[in-house]
Formats: C-alpha cells, structure tokens, sequence
C-alpha cells in the first residue's frame, strides 16, 4: 500500500514459489525440506515424534497443512502494481460483534483465561477438571482476529 517499488519488487518470485509449492489438494505444507523443497511432517508414537515426508498419519493437534491464500495475495500485488491504494473494506456488524466479544473476555488482568476441561491438551501438565489456565491457541486465536480487524479499520 506504500507504492515503494522495492516492497513489491520480491512478491512474483515469492508467488512463483508458493505455487510451485503446493499440495495436490491445493494447499500448502507447513514446511519444507532446504535444497528439495519436499513437504516435512512429523508422526508421534507416545511422546516420540518423528520426521516424515509422509502425510498420512499426521498428530492432529497442530497445523501441518495451511489452506493457500495465493488468489488472494496475488490480487493484492496485482492492485498495488497497479498503483491502487484502496484501503482494505471496513469492517462489518459481525467483526464488530466477534471483537467485542473477545475484548470482554479478558480478565482484569488482560488475559483471556481458559477453564480446562477434560480434553487432552499438548505439552501441558495434568490439570484438574475446572482449572484455569491460559491457553496459546485461544491468545493466537484472539490476536489473529484483532489484528485483521485493526487492518481493516485503519
């Protein structure tokens, strides 16, 4: 949105490898190997994990694969090239209810405090039914929707 050319200079070759990277299912792999460009994935078996480049029997607790938003950005470069400075669209009723809605969840302190139940959670220690605790995935959740709507609204 700066129009500074050295911004928009890298992002064709950057797209170019992002689509030479995809998955057969259109999306795109959380890592990949320096030098061949593979996939990496990791199994567990217990509490040992294991490098793979297979896919087939990936730990469902973290995001292996991510869903391309190629379309999207290259849209954006397109409109940048073409010297449009368009702010993103505003935010919608819905935006603003999602935010409000996380805003007033924070405690007094400004943490969004979870309550365990039950479910198993990763790299955690055991914990009592009803527990309060913070959780990195409701934060990272929180902030991820923060931020776009801050994005959108400026």
């Amino acid at each position: 949105l700066t129009g500074d050319a050295k911004y928009l200079e890298p992002l064709p070759r950057a797209l170019a490898y992002l689509q030479r990277s995809r998955l057969s299912d259109g999306t795109l792999s959380r890592y990949y190997e320096l030098q061949t460009n593979r996939p990496l994935y990791m199994t567990r078996r217990g509490r040992a994990y294991t490098l793979t480049y297979d896919d087939a029997d990936l730990p469902d607790h973290y995001g292996w694969k991510q869903v391309s938003r190629l379309a999207a950005i290259e849209a954006a470069y397109q409109r940048a090239r073409s010297g449009d400075r368009t702010p993103p669209a505003p935010a919608t009723d819905k935006a603003d209810r999602q935010v409000k809605q996380v805003i007033d969840q924070l405690d007094s302190q400004g943490r969004w405090v979870s309550t365990y139940d039950g479910a198993r959670l990763v790299g955690q220690p055991k914990m009592s039914p009803r527990q309060p605790y913070l959780s990195s995935a409701v934060f990272s959740r929180n902030l991820e929707l923060l931020s776009a709507y801050l994005s959108a609204t400026k």
